[in-house]
């Protein structure tokens, strides 16, 4: 990642982790929690938009948010996370570039 950002024409914007492990919840969850703290700190540290969750958005079994197996996320999850996401890189487009060259 330094050196994508080394290049100051690029604006990176970094997701963290969706769902915990769904065969050890308790785990999966610590661990979604720790990558998050990880990838936050290295984000920040670069000065890169980051999107995470303290839990993750997506839970097992959740209406509307995995599919059968657990893992995948359906429709209507992917649409609530693209709408943080795009968020997060709007914001990012405006804090390099300012409100005149908003897309």
């Amino acid at each position: 990642m330094r050196k994508l950002v080394a290049n100051e024409d690029r604006i990176i914007v970094v997701r963290g982790p969706l769902v915990a492990h769904p065969s050890k919840q308790d785990d999966g969850r610590a661990l979604h929690t720790k990558m998050t703290r990880r990838l936050e700190r290295m984000c920040t540290s670069l000065h890169v938009g980051f999107v995470g969750w303290d839990e993750p958005p997506v839970a097992q079994g959740e209406a509307g948010g995995t599919l059968g197996d657990n893992v995948h996320t359906s429709a209507e999850a992917h649409a609530r996370i693209a709408e943080e996401i795009g968020e997060a890189m709007i914001s990012a487009w405006l804090a390099t570039h300012g409100d005149a060259d908003a897309p």
